[in-house]
């Protein structure tokens, strides 16, 4: 349980005449980190995450009905004392009752997101939720007139209405989809001008490689650690553009009330963000896998490479052909556009707790031989591999043993062996 933000809501709730700005932003803030926390969890371990999850929501719905109660009764005070919507503290105080919706709402949008099986659990927590008269935008028992929103937009049309996608003929984004779209490529063409520099300069001077890299690692890590802000999204939300988007859509609903300016300076944030996560991967890649290093680069400086568990399929590429991927005869046989779509195809079934999909893969292109015979030492192929896939050594370990028949590892666990007719398929239809 995080017990952060119900404890700061009580504490306002108890004397609601000394609702003020700092302390409504500061109850959102908390709100924000609920939902990101939990998010965080759910991504860390997913059994987790459900029971964190749900719990929260539960405490959240058991005090919804006194919170409502009590800054009902505080606006009809105001009310008699002349005071409407367009008076700072009668808004600040409605605010806290938004803001308790707002915070079971994300809850809700994250059950439904990372659990659409529990579709009994979430039915349950919604008819607790619903009848809380959320939905009805009022504070509930008719007395009161007041609206919770005037716009009658959704959250996520008012956020995308502040966001200009082009400022020159102020055209503006159709959806979230198409922001993040357009994000990650942004970072994405940031992150190529950055690439073409770095190996432009190690060319020209192959000797200095060691440095070039060690100067441009501490001048990446100490602009990562200096780029913070409330509203960044978990790091391994962005390496991962489903989750990313997923998890944009849940903050655009979210914090749509605030100014374009702010929104516009998220957006911007987020993707120095991404850039320095390609920069940081890049140089690590670089670090461990360029010239005759491999192994003693490895040992040493494993937990570096496995600081981010997002990895994308120009990273997949680049870390495999250093090793000689484009030699395997089923490699070269496969035309530049099937090449392409066999590293996304390893991505996108790149499970981060169950590399099953990529083990199996990497086993029928014969990859897993090469590096056997290059390597010898199984340890070392393991952390090459983890290394290049950010996936555990142990999980990538486990898949390659049940790969052989006679192996007493543990199948429910490691199921590469259950995925060879599926890698046979897929590889036969790229």
């Amino acid at each position: 349980m995080n017990h952060d933000f119900l404890i700061k809501t009580r504490r306002i709730c108890i004397d609601l005449k000394k609702v003020t700005e700092a302390r409504k932003e500061e109850l959102e803030k908390l709100r924000f980190k609920l939902a990101k926390d939990a998010e965080a969890v759910i991504l860390h371990d997913r059994e987790t995450g459900r029971a964190y999850l749900t719990s929260n929501l539960k405490e959240l719905l058991i005090e919804e009905p006194f919170v409502e109660t009590k800054v009902k009764e505080r606006l009809r005070e105001l009310e008699d004392q002349g005071l409407s919507e367009y008076d700072a503290i009668f808004s600040w105080t409605k605010d806290v009752a938004l803001t308790l919706r707002d915070a079971v709402s994300e809850l809700l949008q994250l059950l439904s997101i990372y659990y659409p099986n529990e579709a009994g659990n979430f039915q349950a927590l919604m008819q607790r939720y619903l009848p809380l008269d959320i939905m009805k935008k009022n504070l509930g028992d008719g007395s009161l007139n007041d609206e919770y929103f005037d716009d009658q937009r959704s959250n996520e049309g008012i956020f995308l209405s502040k966001i200009i996608a082009n400022p020159a003929t102020n055209r503006k984004f159709e959806n979230v989809d198409l922001l993040v779209s357009s994000m990650i490529n942004h970072a994405r063409y940031e992150f190529e001008k950055y690439r073409n520099l770095i190996d432009t300069e190690i060319t020209t001077f192959p000797d200095s490689i060691d440095q070039i890299i060690e100067r441009e690692l501490q001048e990446s890590r100490s602009a990562f650690r200096s780029l913070k802000h409330d509203y960044l999204i978990v790091d391994s939300a962005l390496s991962n553009p489903e989750k990313f988007k997923k998890e944009f859509k849940v903050l655009a609903n979210t914090i749509d009330h605030f100014d374009g300016q702010d929104l516009t300076g998220i957006c911007r944030i987020t993707i120095k963000r991404i850039t320095l996560l390609h920069k940081l991967d890049f140089l690590r890649s670089k670090k461990v896998l360029d010239g005759n290093n491999v192994g003693r680069v490895i040992q040493h400086q494993l937990d570096e490479v496995l600081f981010h568990k997002g990895v994308s399929p120009s990273q997949i590429k680049e870390g495999f052909e250093k090793l000689g991927f484009l030699n395997l005869s089923k490699v070269q046989r496969l035309s530049s556009e099937q090449l392409e779509s066999l590293y996304l195809l390893i991505t996108l079934n790149n499970e981060e707790k169950a590399p099953h999909y990529l083990v199996a893969m990497l086993n029928h292109l014969d990859f897993l031989k090469h590096l056997t015979s290059t390597f010898r030492k199984k340890e070392k192929i393991y952390e090459i591999l983890s290394a290049i896939t950010k996936r555990d050594k142990r999980s990538i370990k486990g898949n390659i043993a049940v790969l052989n028949s006679t192996s007493d590892e543990d199948r429910f666990k490691f199921k590469a062996n259950s995925y060879v007719d599926k890698v046979t398929h897929d590889y036969n239809n790229l």
